[in-house]
């Protein structure tokens, strides 16, 4: 009797232990589909767009120029194109080099601590410190390929039209402390709102 009665529950069992398998597996493989990485496709169009988008953004020139509240620069006929160099920007309240702050201005002045010689002097050591790196960094580029660093010692000046003489002068006077003897002043054509830049 109890034999025929594990016999007859036997496809039951078999049926519901199959059912449980086809289920683990479903699991499994649902795990898997979310567990996929992203397709190296996908990624490599995205990267090519942004790559495209960017050489289109920077090869139009040179110099990214920016004017704000706090740099307005001069207008002026020049009609010469901007260079590759190394920027340095004079705004109302900050003197920066490539994008970098460098020394803060009061009143349209460095602060006499951060002159070497004092009130008086024309020496600016912070903006004297990333000229030298930055002329460093030259250098060393062109070293490795001399065609890829043709402005070596040149700075491009982007003055706020408002910065005084006498901070123009301590600018320029550092920058030729730190091996920088060509000068490119940023402006403005008269009549148009694309930058030019000017010798000095």
């Amino acid at each position: 009797m109890s034999f025929d009665y594990q016999q007859q529950q036997q496809p039951a069992r078999d049926e519901l232990w199959h059912k449980k398998r086809q289920w683990k597996k479903r699991m499994r493989r649902g795990r898997e589909e979310i567990a996929q990485p992203l397709a190296i496709t996908s990624l490599m169009d995205a990267f090519f767009i942004i790559l495209c988008f960017l050489l289109k953004s920077y090869a139009s020139d040179p110099v990214n120029i920016q004017q704000s509240d706090i740099l307005t620069l001069p207008e002026s006929i020049a009609k010469e194109p901007l260079e590759r160099a190394v920027v340095i920007a004079i705004t109302s309240d900050a003197i920066v080099v490539d994008d970098v702050k460098v020394v803060g201005l009061r009143s349209g002045a460095v602060d006499p601590s951060n002159k070497r010689d004092g009130a008086n002097g024309f020496f600016i050591e912070p903006l004297y410190q990333s000229l030298q790196n930055a002329m460093q960094k030259a250098k060393a580029m062109q070293q490795r390929n001399a065609q890829a660093v043709t402005s070596l010692g040149m700075a491009m000046i982007l003055g706020d039209k408002r910065c005084s003489y006498r901070l123009l002068s301590e600018v320029l006077y550092t920058a030729g402390q730190a091996e920088f003897s060509r000068f490119k002043f940023a402006v403005v054509k008269t009549g148009k709102s694309a930058a030019s830049s000017g010798d000095g």
